[in-house]
C-alpha cells in the first residue's frame, strides 16, 4: 500500500497519489518509506514547496534517508533556486559525494543554472564511475538534463530500458524530462514501456 503513491504519481495520476500517499503516512506516521514517498509524490505533483515541507518533517524522524535531502535539492532546482539546492546538497556531501543521485542533483543544478562547465565535470566523474563499477542509467540522463542535451538524455534513458531499469518509467513525472515532450522519441519511448504520453 505504501508504494501505490509512487507508483500512481509515475503514470501522471498525481491527485490519487498524494491521496493515497497520505493515507500511508496517516495509517503508520513513524514509518520512514512512508514519510519519504509522500516527499516524493508531492514532487512528481509538482507541489515543491509540500515536497520540502514534508522531506524536512521525515528528516526529523530517526533514521531519515539521504533521499530526503534529495527531494529538497530537487524542489529547490524546479524553482530556480539554486542557491538553496546547492546548501543542501553540500550538507550532505560527506555521506553522498560518488552516490549517483547526489552527483545527478548536482550536475542538474550547474547546468540549470548555467554553469556548464562544472556540470560536465560532475557528469565525467559520474561517467568514470560509471566504467568502474555500475551506475544508474537514469541518474546519468537526469545529469544531463540540466544541460538540455537531449540526445545524451535519450542515450542513457534508452541504455536504462534496455536493462530494465524500473526508474526509467518515472521520467514521465518528473519535470526535469519535459523538454524532451516534443521530440518522437519522448512518446515512443513511453509507448514501449505501456506508458501513455
Amino acid at each position: 500500500y505504501d508504494m501505490l503513491g509512487v507508483i500512481l504519481v509515475s503514470v501522471g495520476n498525481a491527485d490519487e497519489a498524494i491521496k493515497f500517499q497520505q493515507r500511508s503516512v496517516e495509517l503508520d506516521p513513524l514509518q520512514i518509506r512512508n514519510n519519504c514517498n509522500l516527499g516524493w509524490t508531492y514532487y512528481g505533483a509538482r507541489q515543491y514547496d509540500k515536497s520540502i515541507e514534508q522531506a524536512r518533517r521525515t528528516l526529523e524522524l530517526p533514521g531519515a534517508p539521504l533521499w530526503d535531502h534529495i527531494w529538497i535539492a530537487m524542489s529547490y532546482n524546479l524553482q530556480g533556486k539554486f542557491e538553496e539546492a546547492y546548501s543542501t546538497l553540500e550538507n550532505i556531501k560527506s555521506k553522498a559525494e560518488n552516490w549517483s543521485p547526489w552527483m545527478a542533483e548536482l550536475a542538474y543544478m550547474y547546468g540549470a543554472s548555467g554553469r556548464r562547465d562544472e556540470a560536465q565535470k560532475v557528469i565525467d566523474r559520474m561517467l568514470e564511475i560509471a566504467s568502474e563499477r555500475y551506475v544508474n542509467e537514469f541518474f546519468i540522463a537526469i545529469a544531463y538534463t540540466g544541460l538540455k542535451d537531449i540526445d545524451r538524455t535519450f542515450e542513457w534513458l534508452e541504455k536504462g530500458f534496455e536493462r530494465r531499469n524500473f526508474r526509467i518509467g518515472s521520467m514521465k513525472m518528473d519535470p526535469k524530462f519535459d523538454f524532451l515532450r516534443d521530440d518522437p522519441r519522448y512518446s515512443d519511448l513511453l509507448d514501449r514501456m505501456g506508458l501513455d504520453s
